[in-house]
């Protein structure tokens, strides 16, 4: 009833689902329920043929469906009201931020991505005013021991942003990484620079 009324009239049981484990928060219980989910996904796929008689291979990535396919999907149980964007790839959704990057890793790194020879991409965002070379360095070696397979990295402040949106001449030189294709922010429309915006930001 809740996810059908868009959780209209159920505020509470919201607030209470948005505090439970997920994905993401690199806990036991929402681990192992991803890890299922992709172990039923690849055995259901596995006698599937493909318009061309070969297999279907597996891969978390998305151009920009995952705003296409949010805006016509109704709410979800895990509290996203309809017409919200999906989550990006394999990153973990937007609805419950996580600011502990290593946990958002982890949770991805729990996965079997040997199961996926299409790729599979985490969109991560870090503050611009919180990066320094080094620590960006620790950061692409961090993840590339924990054989993920697709970084899609912005740093960025959200005060730029907000700022860009309102005074565009300032901030011709901001470029940020959308999804699988990178464009000047002041050039995209008020949707996606508003989507953009609502992205979290790991501190």
């Amino acid at each position: 009833m809740a996810v059908r009324a868009d959780w209209k009239g159920y505020e509470s049981l919201r607030a209470e689902v948005l505090t439970m484990p997920h994905f993401g928060d690199n806990k036991p219980e929402s681990n192992a329920l991803a890890q299922r989910l992709h172990d039923d996904l690849y055995a259901n796929t596995r006698d599937l043929k493909n318009e061309r008689g070969g297999s279907f291979d597996m891969g978390y990535w998305v151009y920009r469906e995952f705003k296409f396919w949010g805006d016509k999907m109704k709410a979800t149980p895990d509290g996203r009201h309809a017409g919200d964007p999906l989550a990006l790839g394999i990153s973990p959704s937007r609805l419950r931020p996580i600011s502990d990057i290593t946990s958002a890793i982890n949770s991805v790194a729990s996965l079997d991505l040997t199961k996926c020879a299409c790729i599979s991409s985490m969109d991560i965002l870090l503050p611009a005013n919180g990066v320094n070379p080094l620590l960006l360095d620790q950061f692409e070696r961090a993840f590339a021991a924990s054989k993920l397979q697709l970084l899609h990295l912005n740093c960025v402040n959200k005060e730029d942003l907000l700022d860009a949106c309102k005074h565009p001449e300032k901030h011709q030189d901001l470029v940020v990484r959308v999804c699988g294709f990178s464009a000047k922010f002041v050039s995209l429309s008020p949707e996606w620079q508003d989507e953009f915006i609502s992205r979290n930001i790991y501190e």
